[in-house]
């Protein structure tokens, strides 16, 4: 799954920092990548990804450590992967911002993390992947909203907990892309997923039909409003999203290095508020709707029930100069609804 001035250190599966953009992860990178890599599960699993990352650092020691011979030691870990991938469930991962609770002194503790399903959270992210981040403050009277940097404080194991800025009102990050070649009897599932058009799937059977793998990089993105007018302001990213309140009505922007993304499936996910968020098991029911953006890349919907929301959508198109490879962007933009929102 998947540069920027406020890049940061961070670490990946071996601990020596993120891999460049466009590095290709099978899904063997096991269970120890996958607090920190931004994990999908389109990425195949296969045994070629143990080997070839872990081989030459982790030789010697393995062989000391487990005091078993290395070809024993490999085989233990060969099977330790497949069956982390087997754990890994088949489908368009999202990764969100969300707000915690314990910040001080008008700070805001976020958590971002990658989940099936939102709300729930499964694996968390390394701050070394995130190329792109920042936060909006207020803005003075006509001035530009003032641009904060967001500071990582831990990882944890469902999430990267960062810390936006006193004032902050909204926040944004872009991930580094990466390629990924996708099992033929996923792609199906993956296409639900992302409510892809008629135009998609008759591209991929014509794909299918001459031979072809899915082959794709995909980046993430994700916003989120901290207060009203938070995430009214476009930010440069590859893909973003707007909210503007309009009384009863919010009026959302989609756009790709800004500019409009019309016709493009738009999933709202909520969850009421006090629910479960997280990791933890969520008591509420989820509301689920699908919707279409205009001509103008724009969606208007009345505001839906108190709650904690969650905009997300995939825009899939194939490469111009490659045109049998894929190339993805998700987006999320989580905000709240009701007369708790801050």
């Amino acid at each position: 799954m998947r540069r920027g001035a406020h890049q940061r250190p961070g670490l990946s599966v071996l601990g020596r920092g993120p891999p460049p953009a466009g590095t290709r992860l099978p899904a063997s990178h096991g269970p120890v990548a996958r607090a920190q890599l931004p994990c999908s599960a389109h990425i195949q699993c296969v045994p070629w990804g143990v080997k070839h990352r872990m081989k030459h650092r982790m030789k010697h020691r393995m062989k000391h450590r487990m005091n078993v011979n290395t070809r024993f030691g490999w085989r233990r870990l060969a099977a330790a992967a497949v069956w982390a991938c087997a754990a890994v469930q088949a489908s368009a991962h999202d990764t969100w911002f969300e707000r915690l609770a314990g910040a001080s002194g008008g700070a805001a503790l976020l958590a971002l993390g990658t989940g099936d399903r939102f709300p729930g959270r499964e694996t968390g992210v390394g701050a070394g992947y995130l190329v792109q981040q920042g936060c909006l403050g207020g803005a003075a009277d006509g001035a530009a909203p003032a641009p904060l940097a967001l500071a990582p404080v831990r990882n944890t194991a469902s999430a990267l907990v960062l810390r936006a800025p006193a004032g902050a009102q909204g926040c944004w990050m872009q991930m580094t892309g990466f390629d990924i070649e996708l099992p033929p009897d996923k792609v199906a599932l993956y296409l639900d997923e992302l409510n892809a058009s008629a135009s998609q799937r008759a591209t991929w059977a014509a794909m299918q039909a001459r031979g072809l793998p899915w082959v794709e990089r995909y980046t993430k993105h994700a916003r989120i409003e901290l207060a009203a007018g938070g995430a009214a302001t476009p930010v440069v990213l590859g893909m973003d999203a707007t909210l503007v309140r309009q009384g009863r009505q919010l009026l959302f922007t989609l756009l790709r290095d800004g500019q409009p993304l019309p016709d493009l499936a738009v999933e709202l996910r909520g969850v009421a508020r006090g629910a479960a968020a997280g990791a933890a098991p969520v008591a509420a029911p989820v509301t689920s709707a699908w919707h279409r953006t205009d001509a103008q890349g724009q969606l208007r919907v009345d505001e839906p029930p108190a709650g904690r929301w969650l905009l997300r959508a995939i825009d899939l198109r194939l490469v111009p100069d490659a045109p049998d490879r894929w190339d993805s962007r998700f987006l999320t933009l989580a905000f709240d609804t009701g007369p708790a929102r801050q």
